[in-house]
């Protein structure tokens, strides 16, 4: 099974594209998305309707290529939500690694309110300031494969 994951993981991040954009210091980016396949559903593909999750986030460019966030998920599956802090560290314009921790709001997993991601990225830049975000994360306490689809704005130092 792990396997399979990691073979999804790679699937999904190989059509990864290069864009025209850079995050520099001061930059903030507010994203949303929606899970498009979540391995934590007995049938992911079957139960696509039924099962929905979905998070927004703020992200303050601390430094060039470096982000710090804030946000909010939600999964009806799980009947969870939960507040989330994490981090974004950019390799290229628009291809970036993720980390986020999660305290749980309703419904604690596997007796603890919390659970951390790792995941990789990529914002596909439609101009200056708008993107299509396709991410991949690794849920370590819920053992799931996530695939988020979703928007991002950017809104840059000086415009």
């Amino acid at each position: 099974m792990k396997a399979f994951k990691f073979s999804v993981f790679v699937a999904a991040m190989s059509c990864v594209l290069t864009a025209n954009a850079q995050p520099y210091q001061g930059d903030f980016l507010l994203n949303g998305g929606v899970n498009l396949y979540n391995t934590n559903n007995k049938k992911p593909f079957k139960n696509f309707g039924k099962s929905v999750g979905f998070g927004f986030d703020l992200n303050y460019f601390a430094a060039d290529k470096f982000a710090l966030s804030g946000g909010f998920e939600y999964f009806n599956s799980l009947s969870r939500s939960a507040a989330a802090l994490g981090l974004r560290l950019y390799f290229s314009e628009t291809f970036f690694l993720r980390s986020k921790g999660y305290y749980l709001v309703k419904a604690p997993l596997k007796g603890s309110s919390f659970d951390v991601s790792f995941g990789l990225g990529n914002d596909f830049m439609l101009n200056d300031h708008w993107a299509v975000e396709a991410n991949a994360d690794y849920y370590v306490l819920s053992n799931a494969f996530v695939f988020r689809l979703g928007m991002g704005v950017f809104f840059k130092k000086g415009n």
